[in-house]
């Protein structure tokens, strides 16, 4: 049987040749690889660095807290001022208002003045009922 020669035979001489500058390939592209890899973490921490800062930015102080908590749910207001700045004068202010289960909201008024917009109308429909109810002088 003759002995042909195909694509996939080499003779030894050639085969370690190859393997030689194969190894000097593969390092030389695991170094780049490896620069790659250190680049790309260093450039994922600098990108993520500020993200964890974030989260300090800012100091908040409740200011009024108008919350009756009845059967664990909340209902009233809750201000707080937050400061970005300086703790002299608050940047902003938030109002939290909580209606139970149902509905919760935040606002930039103020809590007095939700307050009075909110009771006014009840205020008004009490003493509506009251005079309603109890007796007085009354022409007819």
């Amino acid at each position: 049987m003759a002995h042909t020669l195909d694509a996939g035979f080499r003779p030894c001489f050639i085969r370690a040749s190859l393997a030689r500058a194969s190894d000097a390939q593969r390092w030389a592209t695991s170094t780049r690889m490896r620069k790659i890899r250190h680049l790309f973490l260093i450039s994922l921490a600098v990108c993520v660095l500020p993200v964890a800062a974030h989260a300090q930015w800012a100091s908040s102080k409740t200011e009024h807290d108008w919350r009756l908590s009845i059967g664990g749910h909340s209902f009233g207001l809750v201000q707080q001022a937050v400061y970005t700045v300086s703790l002299g004068s608050p940047s902003y202010r938030r109002t939290t208002i909580y209606l139970g289960p149902f509905y919760t909201t935040t606002t930039r008024f103020r809590a007095p003045w939700l307050a009075v917009v909110l009771l006014l109308p009840v205020g008004a429909a009490g003493v509506f009922v009251l005079a309603r109810l109890l007796p007085g002088k009354r022409e007819s």
